[in-house]
């Protein structure tokens, strides 16, 4: 598929990865709609709301166009034990990460469909929504139902050319990550998880976001974007670890 030319909406697209993916799409020629909660977005949205959501596509249609392209990355996640999470942190992660990819893409996908046009649709899942590292329950329940979301929605809507798929990324340069990642120590056993022993950068994650939507023949599919986080067990990775120490 040919981006340049295309209408493209990416929600949460200014930080992290929504706006490497914001920025990757604009170098591919696409003119690209930011709907996110802070003042810099194109169209100030908050993911969670039907009204916002119904105005933001109201407003990109009219004045730019519909859009074909979708990257859904606004999202929001913490560690909490099992037994401290809340009703509302619950509903929070959950409203955001899952409700607001929904409301996002059935917006999207309304226009698409009116309009007879196909297109791609990338959904910022994570490697959390394959594993089950703990106190992540809710944003890993999150993030596991934006993964099957991407199955059904790339189903249900093959037949108008619309494809749909999930980018699970690993351990990655985020805001999100940002005050964990400024702890070296931490850093490197993040690091020394990964097969390319580094933690990822959004632009790193934005290329494949790009590249997923290029390929014509990828959809329903969860697409790790994890420098091969997801390779190796606990015990390979204290394997890897004892290596590293005995031979430095």
């Amino acid at each position: 598929m040919e981006l340049q030319g295309r209408i493209a909406v990416v929600t949460g697209g200014t930080t992290g990865i929504g706006r490497a993916s914001l920025q990757a799409l604009e170098k591919e020629g696409a003119r690209v709609v930011n709907w996110d909660i802070t003042d810099e977005a194109d169209v100030r949205v908050d993911v969670t709301k039907p009204e916002d959501i119904d105005a933001a596509i109201a407003w990109t249609v009219a004045n730019v166009g519909v859009p074909t392209l979708l990257v859904t990355s606004a999202g929001v996640g913490y560690a909490v034990p099992f037994n401290e999470q809340t009703v509302e942190s619950w509903n929070r992660v959950i409203d955001i990460n899952l409700r607001g990819t929904f409301l996002s893409v059935q917006a999207v996908t309304r226009e698409m469909v009116k309009a007879k046009l196909d297109g791609s649709i990338v959904l910022i899942a994570s490697i959390n929504g394959i594993l089950a590292d703990p106190q992540t329950l809710a944003y890993s329940v999150a993030k596991a139902g934006v993964i099957q979301m991407a199955k059904v929605v790339a189903n249900e809507f093959g037949p108008d050319g619309i494809r749909v798929n999930a980018i699970c990324p690993g351990p990655t340069e985020t805001p999100m990550m940002a005050h964990h990642l400024e702890n070296d120590t931490y850093r490197k056993t993040i690091a020394d998880s990964t097969a390319l022993r580094a933690v990822g950068t959004a632009e790193q994650v934005a290329e494949v976001v790009v590249g997923t939507m290029k390929l014509d023949w990828i959809t329903g599919q969860p697409i790790l974007a994890d420098g091969g986080a997801t390779l190796v067990t606990a015990r390979g990775a204290a394997r890897n670890a004892l290596n590293a120490f005995e031979n430095p």
